[in-house]
C-alpha cells in the first residue's frame, strides 16, 4: 500500500514535501492548483514499469499510455530543462491474507455461470480466519532523479 510521496521540479509542483497517503486520500484545491498533477506522477510510474522499453528511463506517454506528459520540457516544472525531476514514492509490503477452502466434493459443469475453476462460488468465501501478519510489514521507498540528456 502507498503510504507518502514526494515530487520535485514535476509539473507544477516545484517541491510537494512529503505528502502522506492513507487509505482513503483526497486531493482538493482551487483550478489548476497541481491535483491532477499528483495522480498523473503515480500513473507516470505505472505506465513506466510496465514498458517494454527498458532503455527508457521514463515512459512519458505515447498514443495507448495511461497519462501522455509530452516531452521532458513539458514536465519539468517552470519548463526549465536544467533541472532535475524527482519522484519518490512510500510503501508497506503486507504478506497477502491466506484463505483456505473447505474440501467439496461436488463439481460443477463447465457451462455453469455459478462455478469458479470447478468449484461452486460459495467456496470462494472465507470460511477460515485469514493469516495476517502483525501489522507491521515491510516498509519501503523507490526514488528517482531524473535528468535530461545534456
Amino acid at each position: 500500500m502507498l503510504t507518502g510521496m514526494r515530487l520535485e521540479n514535476f509539473k507544477s509542483w516545484g517541491d510537494t514535501g512529503r505528502i502522506r497517503l492513507a487509505p482513503l486520500t483526497v486531493f482538493f484545491g482551487r483550478n489548476s492548483s497541481g491535483k491532477s498533477s499528483l495522480l498523473q506522477a503515480l500513473l507516470l510510474m505505472k505506465q513506466t514499469g510496465e514498458s517494454l522499453d527498458q532503455r527508457q528511463v521514463l515512459n512519458l506517454g505515447g498514443n495507448d499510455a495511461l497519462v501522455d506528459l509530452g516531452t521532458y520540457n513539458d514536465m519539468v516544472f517552470g519548463h526549465e530543462t536544467t533541472r532535475d525531476v524527482g519522484l519518490t514514492f512510500d510503501w508497506i509490503v503486507q504478506e497477502p491474507r491466506a484463505s483456505v477452502m473447505p474440501p467439496y466434493s461436488q463439481t460443477c459443469p463447465t457451462s455453469s455461470n455459478n462455478c469458479f475453476l470447478g468449484f461452486p462460488t460459495s467456496a470462494l468465501y472465507d470460511h477460515a480466519p485469514a493469516a495476517r501478519t502483525n501489522g507491521a510489514g515491510a516498509a519501503r521507498q523507490v526514488s528517482a532523479l531524473v535528468g535530461k540528456t545534456r
